[in-house]
């Protein structure tokens, strides 16, 4: 399954980014769960504390920050 590169913006005390490669099946999974806890005005603005545990479950690992 091809890769794709998901770059992920949140917030929490300043703003903070990652960029995470996953399969698609994979990036399917952390869309949905961006979705399932956004709390700002785009699907990519969300909070610490709902989604990187959402996001270390899907990807078994805390991405490393870009």
């Amino acid at each position: 399954m091809a890769s794709v590169t998901l770059d992920v913006m949140w917030w929490c005390d300043d703003t903070k980014r990652m960029i995470v490669r996953l399969d698609k099946r994979d990036a399917m999974k952390v869309m949905a769960a961006i979705a399932a806890c956004n709390s700002g005005p785009r699907m990519t603005v969300i909070s610490d504390t709902a989604f990187l545990p959402a996001l270390t479950a899907i990807v078994g690992a805390e991405p490393l920050p870009s």
